[in-house]
């Protein structure tokens, strides 16, 4: 099994190689950061032997949350909470499309 940080270290053909192991749709067309994301949440299924887990999906969005904030944490206020709520549309979006949400969300609570 590979971890986040293992992954992020490879180029792109070879996460497409472990993606086609790990029989991950349309990973031809899918941008590094996505598909590191989808080895890791493939590994999650293949190891739990379900076809889908919600716990899955529930982890993949917080690490997608957690990276956005993560490089984007110079432009947030300081000295706010900010509490993000999950909806299942999310669900195979993609991380750029998160990306975008969630700054125009902070640059709207940056104006206020």
């Amino acid at each position: 099994m590979y971890d986040i940080t293992e992954l992020n270290q490879k180029l792109l053909p070879e996460l497409k190689e472990i993606a086609k192991k790990l029989n991950i749709k349309r990973a031809e067309s899918l941008r590094k950061q996505d598909l590191v994301y989808r080895i890791l949440d493939q590994q999650a299924i293949v190891f739990s032997g379900k076809k889908k887990l919600n716990s899955v999906i529930r982890n993949r969005e917080k690490r997608y949350i957690r990276e956005i904030f993560r490089t984007y944490n110079n432009i947030l206020i300081k000295n706010f909470d900010i509490i993000i709520g999950y909806k299942t549309k999310y669900n195979y979006s993609s991380f750029i499309q998160r990306k975008q949400d969630l700054l125009k969300l902070i640059s709207k609570v940056n104006k206020l």
